[in-house]
């Protein structure tokens, strides 16, 4: 695993021991934490792609500057 991976995994199981005691708790933490991961996924590849090319063909040079 990634070693930032770990660290988030980390805050997970602190999460878990300092606010989540019940396992239907600790369910409802995850799988609302995986929908936001898999929206934040969502949103970084969606920026990898120019608008402009083909869906998975995009080899324009990303732009630079705030917001990029």
């Amino acid at each position: 695993m990634d070693k930032y991976a770990q660290r988030v995994m980390d805050e997970v199981y602190y999460t878990f021991d300092r606010h989540y005691k019940e396992q239907d708790e600790r369910v409802e933490f995850l799988t609302d934490l995986i929908k936001t991961l898999q929206n934040e996924l969502q949103t970084v590849n969606d920026s990898l792609e120019c608008g402009i090319c083909d869906d998975g063909e995009c080899d324009c040079e990303p732009e630079t500057g705030p917001g990029y």
